[in-house]
């Protein structure tokens, strides 16, 4: 399901024909919506970890 959200999102916004300003171009779009998706994965895999120690460490 996440993964079909995030196909949806990225499709949509590499489609849409919004007019940037004259000092902002595709790459730079697709530089912003990369990094974002990176730092969510990131984030999303500390927050794994974290929980996986922590789920270790109740058992001892």
């Amino acid at each position: 399901m996440f993964h079909q959200l995030c196909i949806f999102v990225f499709a949509f916004l590499a489609i849409s024909k919004v007019e940037a300003s004259s000092g902002y171009d595709f790459g730079d779009f697709l530089a912003t919506v990369l990094g974002i998706g990176i730092a969510v994965v990131g984030i999303l895999a500390c927050l794994g970890n974290y929980a996986r120690q922590k789920a270790r460490n109740e058992f001892i």
